[in-house]
């Protein structure tokens, strides 16, 4: 178990190079990240628990 309550082996939410490489268009890295997991195909609560790590990381870099 991962400290969010899920069986990692489970539930993997695969990100490639796609995201972490494309230049954001937008101020709000969020919105960015939740709009590039939506087109993946990522489910709604994967989003959510993936949105707001993987944009507070895309701010910092």
């Amino acid at each position: 178990m991962v400290g969010i309550g899920i069986d990692l082996e489970c539930h993997v939410l695969t990100v490639d190079r796609q995201l972490v490489g494309k230049p954001q268009d937008t101020d709000d890295p969020a919105a960015a990240v939740d709009a590039f997991l939506r087109s993946s195909t990522a489910r709604h609560w994967q989003r959510e628990l993936a949105v707001p790590v993987l944009a507070k990381a895309l701010a910092v870099t």
